[in-house]
């Protein structure tokens, strides 16, 4: 029985305009679901994590 899961919470808000669903799709195809959540160092997914824990809804977005 396969269960269909929710994108962890980070990707819940990426603006479209950082990333479009198309994109995120073939991003995510590129690691193993449970690498999801704590994705390598070296990995673009990574990237988009830091970039959303840092500027995601509900941040500050002001520098200084």
């Amino acid at each position: 029985e396969k269960t269909e899961s929710k994108p962890v919470a980070y990707l819940d808000n990426i603006p479209r305009s950082i990333i479009d669903k198309k994109t995120l799709d073939k991003l995510l195809a590129t690691l193993p679901r449970e690498q999801w959540d704590n994705p390598p160092e070296d990995s673009y997914l990574n990237t988009l994590k830091a970039y959303a824990e840092t500027y995601g809804e509900g941040k500050a977005t002001k520098m200084g």
